[in-house]
This record gives structure tokens, sequence and C-alpha cells, in this order.
């Protein structure tokens, strides 16, 4: 969901911020999106935002409008320590789950409680910085992901530099999840229009091609 201070985020999603908020985006416009994909396809949905835009607009209205659009969860990476029994109150009167994501390096205690707190899945980052990094996957990512699995009891995935379906299949082996951003936006942005699209959708097939599957 655009927002005006994406702090997470690198040069491809920020300037997708802002090309979205230049051309009017409203809030409105993220749950109509929501609405139409949950309603055309059977995979869950998940909203990603930042805590800015949902405090804004009312942590009890959105999780409730999120529901109403389909959403089975929402993922806010940058959600308060102070401000977590607000949201998890609203998620929660409505039945969606809250995505957390660990620092990188969290330790025992942290993912505890993330699992103790949200839902749905744990979101792990594969690495430290931001979003459309092209550095290497964390040299300690599956045992990350292992530590959290057994910890948590909940599926986890991972984004943030996994920019390719090579490494998509390398985290596809050990993570419940694999998560791309930058890389499909990278893909709509360098062609004009339908091209573009089509171009993300080459893309995400690959990616969906590349994955080992386990059973799950």
């Amino acid at each position: 969901m655009p927002c005006a201070d994406p702090v997470m985020d690198g040069p491809v999603i920020r300037a997708a911020t802002e090309q979205s908020l230049a051309a009017g985006f409203r809030m409105r416009d993220a749950f109509l999106a929501a609405r139409l994909l949950s309603t055309n396809s059977p995979a869950n949905l998940l909203i990603m935002t930042y805590w800015g835009p949902v405090a804004a607009y009312g942590p009890a209205r959105f999780a409730y409008e999120a529901k109403d659009a389909g959403a089975a969860g929402v993922i806010v990476p940058d959600l308060p320590a102070d401000e977590t029994a607000i949201w998890l109150a609203a998620t929660r009167s409505v039945g969606i789950h809250t995505v957390l994501l660990p620092q990188h390096g969290a330790d025992d205690a942290e993912l505890t409680r993330i699992g103790a707190s949200g839902g749905g899945m744990i979101y792990a980052p594969g690495l430290p910085g931001l979003t459309g990094s092209t550095d290497p996957l964390a040299v300690d990512l599956e045992t990350f992901v292992q530590r959290a699995r057994d910890l948590t009891s909940l599926p986890v995935g991972v984004g943030i530099g996994v920019s390719s379906p090579e490494r998509a299949r390398a985290v596809s082996a050990y993570a419940d999840v694999v998560i791309v951003g930058s890389a499909l936006i990278r893909a709509y942005q360098q062609a004009p229009g339908g091209a573009g699209t089509r171009a993300a959708a080459c893309l995400a097939a690959e990616l969906s091609a590349s994955l080992v599957t386990r059973g799950l």
C-alpha cells in the first residue's frame, strides 16, 4: 500500500509509491483492488502497509475494511510496540491475521513474542537492509527460518533480496513462502503500458515455476 514514508523500501518501491500518490491514490483504491483480487483468486490475500496509513485511517476501520475486502491478514513491518495491543485487538475482532516481521538476527525471546502476538505466518527478512537489494542473502538465513518455525509453530516466509528465479528456488527449499516485490515492480516499470504488465506476469510465472515443492 503506498505510503509517504516507506522506511524499509529501496528506490524501486519508493518510485512506485511516489507515482501512485502523485496519481491521486486513496485508501479506497487499495481496498477495491483487494476485493477484486480476493473475488477472483482462491489464494489467501495479504495487504502490506506501514503503520502511518493505518493510524491515520483508524486501526479499527482499517481492519474492518481489510476483512470486508477479503483479506486474510495484514503485514505491518513497522508496527510500533506501543500500538501493538490496539492493532491486535482490531484485527482479532474481525478475524484477520497480523503478520509480523522480526529484525534480522532476532533472538529466541523476540521470535517467541512475535509468534504469540502475530498470526498467519512470520515474514523473515532475507538480508538486512532495504527492499530491492541484490546483495547476497544472509548466510544464516536457513538457520533463522528453522529457528523461527520451531519457536512459533507458524509458517515462515522469506522476502527482501529474493530477486530472481534462482534465489526463489534456493529459498523455497527451506521456507514455506517466497516473497517477491521489487523485482516484479521493476519488470513492470521497464516497459510501458501493457508490455510492463506482461513482463511482470512473465516473471511471476518464472518465479512460480522455479519453486521447490516440499509437500507443504
